[in-house]
């Protein structure tokens, strides 16, 4: 993939004695018309004492191409310093050809996990099929069966890890009573809507049959 930049060459002569020679680049501001011959103003910075202004003159013809381009490149010799009106002889378009292929090949870089993947793998394919056939509506909410993998190997016990997790919210629950409150209501809730059960178990002997999950609470302000 290439883009084109639109540069017009302009080659303009001075009815006096040139002084040096330049050649710089400005932009056009965007008043050009289609209708009538017009006469455009632009600032061109010749050195750093001096900014010096150019008038164009342009015909309705050339318009069009003035309008479509971004940059002009103005290629010439100055005059004395107080000769202010330069008026354009020659006009022509020259297209400059930019190879951004290197720029293409970073657009995929920069969307990633934007752009969805054109292709789907397999595995992920029979996951999504799995969830669709497992999922169903029902009591006015949406349930589905976790996604399981029959060849994973079994979980560790972390039986210790959600111990101390359950210890750090009861000194949580100390300093906080509200959140204590709110807490269990909504554990209350959850029991009588059948999102959880009440499992009777031995710790002291079963602490390797079940995983246990670790919990903490998620305050909205």
């Amino acid at each position: 993939m290439s883009f084109t930049k639109h540069l017009t060459k302009i080659e303009f002569t001075l009815s006096k004695e040139i002084s040096a020679e330049f050649n710089k680049e400005a932009k056009f501001e965007e008043l050009l018309s289609l209708k009538s011959q017009l006469t455009e103003k632009l600032n061109e910075l010749i050195n750093a004492d001096e900014n010096i202004q150019l008038q164009i003159k342009i015909s309705e013809m050339a318009a069009d191409t003035y309008h479509r381009m971004k940059n002009i490149k103005i290629e010439g010799k100055e005059g004395e310093v107080n000769c202010k009106d330069i008026f354009a002889n020659n006009l022509m378009e020259e297209n400059e050809e930019f190879d951004f292929d290197r720029v293409r090949n970073l657009w995929p870089l920069e969307t990633i996990g934007i752009n969805p993947d054109n292709e789907v793998p397999l595995s992920d394919k029979e996951i999504l099929k799995l969830f669709e056939q497992n999922t169903v509506y029902r009591h006015k909410r949406y349930e589905t069966r976790l996604l399981w993998k029959e060849d994973s190997k079994e979980l560790r016990s972390n039986y210790e890890i959600a111990k101390r997790r359950l210890l750090g919210l009861r000194k949580t629950f100390e300093k906080n009573e509200e959140l204590y409150l709110k807490y269990d209501e909504i554990i209350k809730e959850h029991l009588r809507d059948g999102i959880i059960e009440r499992v009777n178990m031995n710790l002291d002997k079963n602490i390797n049959t079940g995983y246990f999950l670790p919990h903490h609470a998620v305050v909205r302000e």
